[in-house]
């Protein structure tokens, strides 16, 4: 039993309505937000919680700053527990300063009877309600920079014939794709499954990830995956379900990962474990 937070007026309202509330316990998600709640709270009793759900890498690596020194190493001393998403996000938040011994990592969890792999019925009408006819990727873009529409945009020139459905995907991003592939754009998505029993793959060319709900959630419906590279997708993949891993930003090794993933077809048997790179 909890009380939902939604800010108006930015971190004064936050400061104000936590200061009046005096809770219990603080559960604080996603970069930004704690070390402006943990020093409101900082003199109460208050059980602080930080929640990790995002990567803090950028163009690869971690960046160490004298901002991520203090908010890990001096305001966090005042936090009960820090929550990461996965062992990859883990080991971010220690090498910036989190003290190990009071990280815990609790995955996201997926509704295995609602992900599952499709029938061929259900496949197939999947395929007609989005008019289907040929391979078709599925791409989750809703940050352009972090999810990499441009390294998809450049692999695809390489793919011809395809048909991207696009999911939470800016404008700008969808009419970049439509010029090298046959855009499907989904502005929003009550219920993702259709989309993912529809395609043929899910594309994921991401300089970063924490823990995808996309990726697993796909993977469980036998979705093939292609992805970057990183640690959080290595560690989130599923083993009996094709994954095909490519050097992050490179476009040629992306190419190179979606034609060798197209070339089998969904639903063919794969050896548990199988992990290809390229």
């Amino acid at each position: 039993a909890g009380i939902e937070l939604f800010v108006r007026d930015g971190g004064a309202d936050v400061v104000r309505t936590i200061r009046s509330w005096k809770p219990d316990v603080a559960h604080i998600h996603f970069f930004g937000w704690e070390p402006m709640v943990t020093a409101a709270l900082w003199l109460r009793r208050t059980r602080i919680f930080w929640h990790a759900h995002s990567t803090s890498l950028r163009g690869g690596r971690l960046r160490h700053t004298v901002r991520s020194t203090i908010k890990f190493r001096f305001i966090g001393t005042r936090v009960e527990r820090f929550v990461s998403v996965s062992d990859a996000i883990a080991a971010e938040i220690t090498t910036l300063g989190a003290p190990a011994r009071r990280i815990v990592v609790i995955p996201n969890e997926v509704n295995t009877m609602r992900f599952r792999p499709p029938s061929t019925a259900e496949r197939t009408a999947a395929r007609n309600a989005l008019g289907l006819d040929g391979p078709a990727i599925l791409f989750f873009g809703r940050d352009p920079s972090i999810k990499g529409t441009d390294l998809l945009c450049d692999a695809l020139a390489q793919v011809p014939g395809t048909t991207v459905v696009t999911v939470a995907t800016p404008a700008a991003s969808c009419a970049a794709l439509s010029r090298v592939a046959r855009v499907v754009p989904v502005e929003r998505a009550e219920d993702v499954v259709p989309l993912m029993s529809a395609t043929d793959l899910l594309a994921m060319p991401s300089r970063g990830e924490g823990m995808s709900f996309a990726q697993r959630e796909a993977q469980l419906t036998g979705l093939p995956l292609v992805a970057s590279d990183l640690p959080a997708l290595r560690e989130n993949a599923l083993s009996g379900v094709p994954a095909h891993f490519f050097a992050p930003e490179n476009p040629q090794a992306l190419a190179d990962a979606l034609q060798e993933a197209l070339r089998t077809p969904r639903g063919a048997s794969t050896p548990r474990g199988d992990r290809k790179s390229v």
